[in-house]
């Protein structure tokens, strides 16, 4: 996208933004609670749930929530720099509830901005995946480290079945995952565990999510563009790269008295990617090119501890494992697994902890061609971390992590931080 037409982009971005925010004070009543109660330590958000005014906002159509996550972290083994740097994300995301403001039932509008400061370890020492998926979004320089990443109309058809449609921020909708959680200060950093890549899912994608929620199985459709649409106006050259449908079917069980939940999803792409058999040609050759790209993966997040008294806290394990085409998909195979949750501590039951192993095989056809001139191979690490809920509203982090690089040059890399979260 060029320079003008970022340019008219952003504006834009932030007049959408504005309105949005207004919508929430003009239909606050003016007979709000001026506060909940308690100490600043027990309040429920550093304002005090928009000072006193949440609970009025909600009921009138209009939810917002402002989260600034900051992170320190510092690679002390591996291949490069090993100074620490300090870099976080603030993320804004609003829901204009329609049916309360007048229109039909059901309809309902959700917007997220992204705004990134500072910097990150992400491909430091010769790491393929990013280390850090907080400071990977929305972009890598300048204007692009800010973005309306999420703006969707979303439309109940009945009690089971709802269709959304707009841009949509993939590594957000991975945060409503109950055990491994998604990007943010307060779960795991690696994006291999947050928001697992697969090669054919771009961080934000412009299309379609329809959601049947029938029990036990329940059901999602996604049709979308398979180019990225960070810092790209809405629906910009919709499908003319090809199409993406993506299926996945849900299956919620309990074993031995505790929820789990277990997942079948399959995925094809239509959009031409480079042959990687073909991609170091004669000068003046063009490189090869394949169309289509499929994955079938498997996933799992199971309960083995529930709070008795809310369902909702407990811990337990989660694995997933995907294989692709692996030609024009960089990835042929993918496998995660970990357990994480709260409640593991019965005098901090809001503190979050979490360990996982993940290994990443990249493409055959890729290594064999560069062979002879680059050493590629697959890309495995291990994170753990624990999560320190200081209010409900702060929570201070601390993450290690172990990654042995793809690169074949690259030596095994540590990476230690420290990190927090701030609900407003």
């Amino acid at each position: 996208m060029g320079d003008r037409e970022n340019r008219a982009f952003r504006p834009a971005t932030g007049r959408i933004l504005a309105a949005m925010l207004a919508a929430g004070l003009l239909t606050a009543p003016a007979h709000a609670q001026e506060g909940t109660g308690g100490g600043i330590s027990s309040w429920p958000s550093l304002t005090n749930d928009w000072f006193g005014h949440g609970a009025a906002m909600r009921e009138a159509g209009v939810d917002l929530q402002l989260e600034w996550r900051q992170y320190y972290q510092g690679m002390t083994k591996g291949s490069g720099d090993h100074d620490p740097v300090y870099g976080g994300q603030l993320s804004l995301k609003t829901t204009l509830d329609l049916s309360k403001m007048g229109f039909w039932d059901g309809f309902s509008i959700s917007a997220q901005a992204l705004a990134k400061h500072g910097r990150g370890l992400n491909h430091v020492g010769g790491t393929l995946l990013p280390v850090n998926a907080g400071l990977f979004f929305p972009g890598q320089h300048g204007a692009d480290r800010y973005d309306l990443s999420a703006l969707f109309v979303t439309q109940k058809i009945s009690d089971t079945v709802s269709a959304s449609f707009g841009k949509f921020y993939t590594v957000e909708m991975a945060r409503g995952t109950p055990l491994r959680g998604g990007v943010g200060a307060d779960t795991f950093w690696h994006l291999q565990f947050s928001a697992p890549m697969n090669g054919l899912i771009p961080a934000q994608i412009n299309g379609a999510v329809i959601s049947v929620a029938t029990q036990p199985v329940s059901y999602t459709l996604m049709i979308f563009d398979p180019v990225d649409a960070t810092n790209k106006p809405l629906f910009s050259d919709l499908f003319d790269k090809g199409v993406v449908v993506s299926g996945t079917a849900t299956y919620a069980t309990k074993l031995g008295g505790h929820d789990g939940y277990y997942s079948l999803t399959g995925m094809y792409s239509t959009k031409e990617g480079a042959d990687f058999s073909q991609i170091i040609v004669p000068a003046g050759a063009s490189i090869g090119h394949r169309d289509g790209a499929w994955l079938v993966g498997i996933s799992f997040q199971q309960y083995l501890h529930q709070n008795p008294t809310d369902p909702s806290r407990g811990w337990g394990v989660f694995g997933e494992v995907n294989i692709a085409d692996g030609n024009p998909n960089p990835l042929e195979w993918s496998a995660s697994l970990g357990v994480a949750g709260n409640d593991l501590i019965p005098s901090r039951p809001d503190d979050k902890f979490g360990l996982g192993l993940f290994h990443f095989a990249t493409s055959r056809a890729l290594k064999d061609e560069l062979a002879p001139y680059f050493e590629l191979g697959d890309e495995s690490g291990f994170e753990m971390f624990y999560t320190a809920s200081m209010t409900p509203w702060f929570h201070v982090t601390a993450d290690l992590q172990y990654i042995d690089p793809a690169p074949g040059n690259a030596k095994n890399g540590v990476f230690v931080g420290i990190g927090s979260s701030v609900k407003f």
